[in-house]
């Protein structure tokens, strides 16, 4: 069930229908030039005992990392239980795989390019420390090797030829077949560190083979730092690699995933300018001055060598024609979406169906169609490079109500839910199926039923059709913004403008998914594991990790204060719709402290044996319930108790020092470190002004702004604000807001359909974070909020500080 205040605060504000993207497909400014990091070591084998290994994140034990033939080797052993894997070794160098306590899988062979072959190599070599074991060697029939040796890894039905290095029993598989398997493998070449970012929580249905991509990000400047670079496969699966302080990187993924987009696929043959389909592209970068810039940088295929890939932004002229199918009404406007940012940008649409905007180069796609009968959702993905002509077909709109699709049948519960919502509905359950189907590793035997109501009125008597008394069917009509029960989704459209939708049918679809693999499974992890897929859905594949943040610290932020008043219950102990706070935000908040702590693999491990084992989590984690439920609510109790300097989960990194640089500002002299930070960048073509309003509404405009420049402004505790040096200040009316408690940060005046357009952001024990962004209309009223770091004028948030320090959004 999602509650209705679950994740947007409640205002009178609804906002128009949305639903995200989760396979992407990018394009924007790159250059490319021979890379001057170092490489990766050449035959090996070197082992490197203390370089780190990761899956999602989480830190795996006693695992080293072998190089040999310039590919990083892993110990399978090590690593299986943290995917969830079964991993038995047999006769014949033969490896079995399989789900732990899941289904098995069927498909085909197929190796991967990049893989290592047994031959003949240098003796082994130790680096970074003594290994904490003694190299043991075995001999391919005849040579004098290191431990290597051809290894067949297999499952029901399928069968992947690769390379298995042992040392004393630890046996230690290629990146490239793990690639293979769909976990993608990152590295950071300075510390040789690993992150493994498993793609599908099942092993393949076939083997995919992979992809290897190598390169070093520069910021617009050309410096170098830590940064992240975004890469895509030809179906969409997005990885996040982390870059060392040179800014090199490397990463082998598959070269598909289990559900290909073909509208993105679509996306990137036509951003690479050929028919040849790339198997990857690095499709954005992060750095510190300049936040995500969207890139295009296709790779074909085999070990190319590193490129430079510079942060830049270039605007693109999109034109595009949308052609109406059906009997869709007259299209008055198209939105689009930077998949990076998730920052809006609308166009007028002429009678002829043309359109025409300038927007920064990068991934995007086509959002929705604004019709006389509502929002046509659209959710087609693009690279804006250059000059970009687009042509978008509108779906067809039922004449009845009912629409069927491949995994969902959408109703209309009354009559006031439009075609356009039945539209809306379907394609955001089709979008989001394809990732938590493989998040849970669970699918939908037949079309799962999807009723919708125009109101809680009419929403009720879903309720009260399941056999509840009147009383409680008015109450969870209340208290709900959607609900599964008995095979079903009932969906109340008018809490559309509090809780996104994307996020909704995501959660929903979760608990479906989750009853196929539980019927007992405690509310606590049911509902924080669809709340977890549901925040996933609505970030939508953005590596944004200040989105991210928003999203979540909207949830935390009212346990935090629970906490502090003596209110908050023990975990699993409130009833989620007969309290004075959402439980459900306690419950996510502990499932992502599982996640963090021992990873997605042991979480849906422990729900796939819970049925069975009462001692399922115990098995999975090696704690008890209550020493857990213990840690979760410590970890909230720190949170509330912290201070301002401290950070919490997800909480922002460091940004470089110098961009806390600031002078005293005719908005105030409060004391350095008494408040919290932002930093903006302006885009080329943005703002030469803003404003800052304070909560309370002591409201100041910035003037001086230079586009393709950084600044940093503080925030004090007392509502003053501090400026960069050779910005000029003066005060300014209040303004009216939607909330008086928050801050805001905006511009007015602007061109087009929202002169006004503001940052909504807020600050909870010492924690700044984003809220949404508002478009407001030319009679002043708010016409779109939705959660973004940029605005459409041309402003990008790249960094939230705490005390005043810039601290930008890396993880």
């Amino acid at each position: 069930m999602k509650k209705r205040n679950g994740e947007w605060r409640t205002s009178s504000i609804r906002q128009r229908v949305r639903v995200g993207v989760a396979l992407l497909a990018f394009a924007a400014s790159w250059r490319i030039g021979p890379a001057s990091a170092a490489p990766a070591p050449g035959a090996g084998p070197v082992v490197y005992p203390h370089a780190g290994v990761s899956v999602a994140g989480v830190s795996a034990p006693d695992s080293a990392v072998i190089w040999w033939k310039r590919t990083p080797f892993v110990d399978l052993d090590a690593l299986a239980p943290m995917l969830d894997w079964r991993v038995v070794w047999g006769p014949g160098g033969v490896c079995t795989l399989s789900m732990a306590d899941g289904p098995g899988q069927a498909g085909s062979v197929q190796a991967g390019p990049a893989a290592a072959h047994a031959q003949a190599a240098a003796p082994m070599a130790v680096s970074s420390g003594p290994l904490p074991f003694s190299p043991s060697v075995r001999s391919k029939a005849g040579q004098g090797v290191p431990a290597a040796r051809p290894v067949t890894i297999q499952g029901p039905g399928w069968k992947l030829a690769s390379t298995l290095l042992m040392t004393r029993g630890r046996r230690y598989v290629a990146a490239p077949a793990l690639a293979a398997l769909g976990v993608a493998v990152s590295v950071r070449p300075a510390s040789h560190a690993v992150d493994l970012t498993p793609l599908s929580l099942l092993l393949p249905d076939h083997l995919w083979g992979s992809v290897y991509v190598a390169g070093v990000v520069l910021n617009s400047a050309g410096g170098r730092g830590p940064g992240r670079a975004a890469v895509v496969n030809r179906s969409g699966a997005v990885v996040v690699v982390n870059t060392d302080a040179s800014g090199a990187f490397s990463v082998w993924l598959p070269t598909a995933a289990p559900a290909a987009n073909t509208a993105a696929v679509a996306a990137v043959r036509g951003a690479g300018g050929s028919g040849n389909l790339p198997l990857a592209a690095v499709a954005g970068v992060w750095t510190a001055d300049d936040g995500w810039t969207g890139e295009w940088l296709p790779v074909q295929s085999g070990h190319p060598a590193p490129v430079v890939v510079q942060a830049d932004t270039r605007q693109a002229a999109v034109a595009g024609r949308i052609a109406a199918a059906g009997s869709a009404g007259l299209v008055r406007a198209v939105s689009i979406r930077d998949v990076l940012t998730h920052v809006h940008y609308y166009a007028p649409v002429g009678a002829d169906g043309r359109f025409a905007l300038t927007l920064p180069e990068g991934w995007y796609e086509v959002y929705a169609a604004l019709t006389d009968g509502g929002p046509v959702l659209l959710m087609k993905p693009f690279a804006a490079k250059g000059r970009t002509a687009l042509a978008v077909q509108l779906p067809s709109i039922p004449s009845s109500g009912i629409l069927k699709s491949s995994h969902v049948q959408v109703a209309a519960g009354d009559s006031q839910v439009t075609p356009e919502d039945l539209v809306a509905a379907d394609v955001i359950f089709e979008h989001v199926y394809p990732e938590v189907s493989g998040d849970l590793g669970a699918h939908l035997s037949a079309p799962l039923s999807l009723t919708l109501y125009s109101g809680p009125d009419t929403y009720q008597q879903h309720f009260a059709a399941e056999g509840y008394s009147a009383d409680e069917a008015k109450r969870l009509a209340q208290e709900s913004a959607a609900a599964y029960e008995n095979g079903s989704i009932a969906v109340d459209l008018a809490a559309w403008g509090a809780v996104d939708p994307v996020n909704v049918i995501a959660h929903e679809l979760t608990h479906a998914l989750l009853a196929q693999l539980s019927q007992r499974l405690p509310s606590w992890a049911n509902e924080g594991i669809a709340w977890h897929e549901g925040v996933r859905a609505e970030l939508d594949g953005s590596p944004e990790v200040l989105l991210r943040q928003g999203v979540q610290w909207m949830q935390w932020a009212e346990l935090e204060e629970q906490d502090r008043d003596g209110g908050l219950a023990p975990l699993g102990a409130s009833d989620p719709l007969n309290s004075s706070y959402n439980v459900e935000s306690q419950d996510y908040f502990a499932v992502e402290q599982w996640i963090e702590r021992y990873g997605w693999g042991r979480l849906m491990g422990y729900v796939r044996r819970y049925d069975a084992d009462a001692s399922a989590l115990q098995s999975a984690i090696g704690e008890t319930f209550d020493a857990f439920a213990a840690q979760v609510a410590a970890a909230i109790d720190a949170l509330a108790h912290r201070g301002s300097s401290t950070a919490g989960p997800g909480a922002a990194g460091t940004a470089p020092a110098d961009a806390t640089a600031a002078a005293a500002s005719a908005g105030g002299n409060g004391a350095a470190g008494s408040g919290w930070s932002l930093t903006l960048k302006i885009l080329p073509g943005g703002p030469r002004a803003l404003y800052v309003q304070a909560p309370g509404g002591a409201c100041t405009q910035v003037n001086g702004l230079v586009p393709g420049q950084t600044y940093t402004f503080t925030c004090t505790e007392e509502g003053q604000v501090r400026t960069p040096a050779g910005l000029t200040v003066n005060a300014l009316p209040a303004m009216q807001t939607v909330d008086s408690q928050d801050w805001f940060v905006g511009v007015t005046g602007w061109d087009g359909p929202f002169p006004r357009q503001e940052f909504e952001l807020a600050s909870a024990s010492g924690q700044p974070f984003t809220v949404r962004i508002l478009l407001y209309g030319a009679g002043g009223s708010v016409e779109h909020a939705y959660p973004a770091t940029a605005i459409p004028a041309g402003v990008q948030l790249i960094a939230l500080q705490t005390g005043g320090t810039a601290a930008a959004g890396t993880s």
